[in-house]
């Protein structure tokens, strides 16, 4: 056998499997799913050479530092899978000369039936070849490689006595067109036993035919497209096959995701990924986003990218012995590689053996130790946490000890703040986290088993902080034993009854609590937070009865922010993790801190740095007492320097108007976009983990309201601010998908630049206006939940309180409010907030109505139109200006504008109830069209017809009295006709559809009093009350029968 196995044949066999893949890939359109399936393992066997041809080329003695047994074993391995390479080839050789375009059609014609079996045959011994491989150049002894070779040869011939023993006739190709699947000449096949076919002869051949295939590509050139700038698995494809971007076909999607040598922009890496994780083992995760950020999209949907990934559980698979074999052999792969991974040397730095535990100390440590045994087990990693407590509290009393201790004398006192030289207890600690470490965790013991990556970075930081801790004490800094043994010797901390859990001390639940104790402060939290501060504090936990005071500052404090939130976050835990209080530092927390330092640093009698604060956790209290002047001072600098630099973020207090917050949360990202585009900037405008806030700023009078939108960055930035931007109340577009967490937004501020409009003299008058047809402010939030982003929307869309009535329907919907000006006369009317949409935009407008009001209803449609109705204009500091402005811009102050609008109803009751919730004192009953109401009663020759044409008539009820509202269109000058009628009255007319009133007086105006149904503002305002007899002529007889039976207390009909 040659002594020798070349680097270049590797290269050789991977160009030689990209070529079959390559124009397997080209048959891919239409093909069943066993060719494809075939395709994916191609594509496996690919990664891994190409992985195999690194490592050889890296590494020029690889071959030379292998025995001959594995190398033999490779040696078969490379020489089988080229026989089946070699067999694959010239089984496709024929399919050149058919038209692929065809896709399913092409596939028909081949009679796939015919074909399978040699297909699956061919795709076993793939995917036996490329586990063979990966076994070969794994660490998995000789006697193991052997054993799993042998069995993946017999179980290829189990399989194969099966498929002969069930398969059916032979099928009979009718069709003209000649089958290509047949074996071709000169093809090698795979030997059946490793051990004795597989010969020298064999492989000398088979590395020849490598040679000649790897440089013949001649038969690949006429069949396919594809041009090659390399050999590496980072080639180009120039190719452009309809296929490829065929968005019915089925593979489709296969042609533009599963190519490994040909990776898409961006994906280069994830090409070796998957070989490396097949070779080494691991899961391959194929998800990624797509799309833009602002697609439109409920949830920035993951679209699933296609790798070569194999799907042991195919029922239809041919040979079920091989699947098994392969998967066993894999997974025995894994546990190899995963056994090397973790039990690896560990690295540590060495024990001082200067500030080594005396044997004295070393028994105190014992004692304490095995006390806290009796109640719990600890495993490795919470030992490692229980030294890093130590660590972190000596660094934190040596980070403190040359200042001055401001701690009284009534209690809350540690042992190493009694002491003269603070640094004695912290000596002691750092013995501690010694003790811990080199004498538990590294002990005879626990050195030997098996520890995780997260306890070896522990381990080798644990012994770098101790040491170089330690090395600021010299030989004659080291405390005499006399005085240590007045320190606090004990491995745990005290804990107080609230504490304590139920059944004990059990770390495993606090383990997420724990997550806050790491050597170095970037490492501590989860990936999610950050920690801006860490020190150790007393603190009484829970009420009066039950918290106890401490001594030795055995809580750690820490000021920490999360990714999403913008909020600094005050966080409380103890040693155990049993204890880990956290919630939002607001600003009203610095006060209390603010007082007792100021009072400690101006000498107040009887007031130190270590008088407790008390602060809420939910439904716990707890008191924090701190231990230096220095820790206090950090708790109320980091917080108070964030709510300076957000200060625009608070309600503004002034005698003009007031200012609350209506809406306040955390969002993942806010950005900034260009209108009407929806497109980010350049550069963009991106702010994450940021706050989104909405404050309202009321004035005198309701409908000059305006709101703003602040945007908080999150307290984890070296710089943070605020963006504030103007927003109305009404027409703000917001663009959301169903349950998306997505929203866009936008709206029009008061800086739209308009020059059309001169002096007089030709000069152009400048001027920044509100224009809500063209919005100029794009704005993009992602939101953590759907439910906040939909609770955001309706902030936007609504005013802040609660309305009086609301409808929604199919045609339309909206809500009335109640507003009252603030003032001497407090005035009271109504504000009606409608929906619309434009296109997948959704706003609202807001009108207010006065106490008087016109409309007309469309009873067809049952359409009310306003014709006086009113809505806000919004006023920027530079109108009508000669100058372009030499400051920015900003709004001014509101105006009230007149205004016009029509609301659909989808039936006559909600349009009805829509009015009635206009008038505080009446409910509308009935409104019909007439065809005319004449007040002059019945002249000598019968019923008088009204010059003034068609008319609307309503009755309004309150309690047990009626009032009757008329309207006529707009020729008429004093439209509106109002009076009261009797609930008792009987019409005596004889005619089917009139009714006739006795003479009864009458108001008659150009618009209509909502409150008392009354008719106002006449033309002639020195118009009296007037009398008539009043005559109805009704369209339908149906129509004055209904009308009387609301008189008669009768209630109608809801669905009319």
């Amino acid at each position: 056998m040659p002594s020798s196995l070349g680097v270049l044949d590797i290269p050789a066999l991977a160009k030689v499997t990209r070529d079959v893949y390559n124009q397997c890939h080209i048959l891919a359109k239409g093909a069943p799913e066993g060719f494809q399936k075939l395709i994916t393992e191609l594509g496996l066997l690919q990664d891994i050479l190409h992985t195999f041809g690194d490592k050889v080329s890296s590494n020029a003695s690889f071959f030379e530092k292998m025995d001959g047994d594995r190398k033999q074993t490779l040696e078969r391995s490379l020489a089988t899978c080229l026989a089946t390479l070699q067999r694959l080839k010239e089984l496709l050789g024929p399919f050149n000369s058919f038209e692929i375009g065809e896709g399913k059609r092409f596939w028909k014609k081949l009679k796939w039936a015919a074909q399978r079996s040699q297909i699956e045959d061919i795709r076993s011994n793939i995917m036996v070849h490329a586990c063979n491989l990966s076994l070969c150049i794994s660490s998995i002894g000789n006697d193991s490689l052997a054993r799993i070779e042998k069995t993946m040869v017999l179980a290829m011939e189990e399989d194969k006595q099966i498929v002969l023993s069930t398969e059916a006739s032979p099928v009979r190709d009718t069709d003209s067109v000649v089958s290509p699947m047949s074996p071709g000449p000169g093809v090698v096949e795979l030997p059946a036993n490793n051990e004795e076919e597989c010969q020298i002869d064999i492989i000398d051949e088979v590395r020849a035919r490598m040679s000649d295939l790897a440089n013949n590509r001649s038969s690949m050139g006429s069949s396919s497209n594809v041009r090659h700038a390399s050999t590496s698995s980072e080639s180009a494809i120039t190719e452009s096959d309809d296929s490829l971007f065929d968005g019915n076909s089925p593979t489709s999607w296969l042609s533009l995701n599963t190519s490994p040598f040909l990776p898409p922009p961006g994906r280069i890496n994830h090409t070796r990924m998957r070989s490396e994780q097949l070779l080494f083992g691991g899961s391959i995760d194929g998800r990624t986003l797509d799309g833009g950020m602002w697609a439109n999209d409920p949830e920035l949907t993951e679209k699933q990218v296609v790798h070569h990934t194999r799907s042991y559980s195919d029922a239809e698979y041919g040979h079920p012995r091989v699947i098994e074999v392969v998967s066993s052999a894999m997974q025995h792969l894994r546990d190899v590689r995963h056994q090397e991974h973790i039990s690896r040397p560990v690295r540590f730095e060495p024990q001082n053996q200067l500030h080594r535990p005396t044997a004295e100390t070393l028994k105190i440590f014992e004692a304490s130790v095995n006390e806290g045994l009796q109640i719990t087990r600890l495993i490795t990693r919470d030992w490692l946490r229980v030294a890093t407590w130590w660590l972190l509290k000596a660094r934190a009393t040596l980070a403190n000890c040359n200042r001055h201790n401001y701690v009284s004398a009534r209690g809350s006192l540690s042992p190493s703040m009694e002491s003269r030289v603070t640094s004695h207890q912290a000596y002691l600690d750092l013995l501690k986290a010694s003790y811990i470490l080199y004498d538990i965790v590294l002990g005879e013991e626990v050195s030997s088993s098996i520890l995780v990556d997260e306890d070896r970075k522990s381990i080798f930081e644990l012994s770098e902080g101790i040491n170089e801790e330690l090395s600021q004490y010299t030989s004659v800094d080291i405390p005499e034993p006399s005085t240590l043994h007045t320190q606090n010797f004990a491995i745990w901390e005290p804990m107080q009854p609230e504490e304590i859990w139920e059944g004990g001390i059990d770390l495993d639940l606090g383990l997420d609590n724990l997550r806050w104790t790491a050597v170095d402060l970037e490492d501590a939290g989860s990936e999610q937070e950050k920690v801006l501060y860490r020190t150790f504090v007393n603190a009484g936990i829970g009420g009066k009865k039950s918290r106890m005071r401490t001594k030795g500052a055995s809580y750690m404090l820490l000021l920490a922010t999360r990714e999403g939130e913008s909020e600094p976050k005050i966080v409380l835990c103890n040693q155990s993790g049993t204890l880990c209080l956290e919630r939002d530092f607001v600003l009203d927390d610095l006060s209390p801190l603010v007082q007792l330092s100021n009072a400690a640093l101006t000498g107040f009698p009887d007031v130190r740095v270590s008088e407790p604060v008390p602060y809420k956790f939910e439904n716990m209290t707890v008191s924090i007492s701190f231990q230096f002047d220095e820790d206090l001072a950090q708790f109320i600098n980091i917080p108070k320097a964030y709510f300076d630099a957000v200060w625009q973020r608070e309600p503004v207090d002034a005698t003009g108007f007031t200012e609350s917050i209506i809406f306040k949360t955390s969002v993942d990202m806010f950005e900034q976009l260009n209108t009407p585009t929806m497109k980010s900037m350049n550069p963009p405008v991106v702010v994450k983990s940021c706050e989104v806030r909405i404050l309202e700023r009321s004035f005198g009078e309701a409908w000059r309201s305006i709101r703003r939108m602040v945007i908080t960055s999150s307290a984890a930035e070296k710089s943070p601010g605020t963006m504030e931007l103007f927003m109305p109340l009404s027409v703000v577009q917001i663009n959301r998908g169903n349950m998306s967490r997505q929203v866009l937004l936008q709206w029009s501020d008061t800086c739209q630049v308009r020059s059309d409009k001169t002096d007089g003299n030709y000069n152009a008058l400048h001027s920044y206006v509100y224009d809500d047809t063209a919005p100029n402010i794009g704005v993009g939030l992602q939101f953590a939940s759907h439910q906040e982003a939909e609770d955001f929307e309706q902030a936007v869309l609504e005013m802040s309180f609660r309305p009086d009535f609301s409808w929604s329907q199919p045609s339309g919907s909206g809500l009335i409010y109640n507003v009252v000006d603030a003032g001497t006369e407090h005035k009271q009317y109504k504000a009606v907030l409608v929906f619309r949409t434009r296109s997948s935009w959704r706003y609202s407008d807001l009108y207010y109505i006065y106490r008087d009001a016109d409309y007309s209803y469309d009873h067809s449609s049952f359409s009310i139109h306003f014709l006086r109705m009113y809505c806000t204009d919004y006023i920027s500091t530079h109108v009508d200006q000669l100058y372009h402005p030499e400051s920015p811009v900003t709004f001014s102050h509101c105006d009230k504008k007149a205004s016009q609008t029509t609301i659909e109803f989808g039936n006559d009751l909600e349009a009805r109830s829509f009015l009635s919730s206009l008038s505080p004192l009446y409910e509308l009953l009935y409104s019909r069209p007439i065809h005319s109401l004449s007040t002059k009663g019945n002249s000598l020759f019968g019923f008088q017809i009204s010059g003034k044409g068609s008319a609307d008539i309503q009755l309004w009820r309150r309690g047990t009295t009626f009032q009757l509202a008329a309207r006529w269109d707009d020729s008429v000058t004093d439209k509106w006709l109002t009076m009261a009628v009797p609930s008792e009255f009987i019409d005596s007319s004889k005619e089917n559809s009139r009714v006739t009133f006795p003479r009864f007086p009458y108001l008659r105006g150009t618009t209509l009093d909502m409150m008392n149904v009354m008719a106002r503002s006449p033309k002639n305002s020195n118009a009296k009350i007037r009398e008539g007899t009043m005559s109805i002529s009704f369209q339908t007889s149906k129509d004055r029968d209904e009308f009387l039976a609301v008189l008669q207390g009768q209630q109608l009909p809801k669905f009319l």
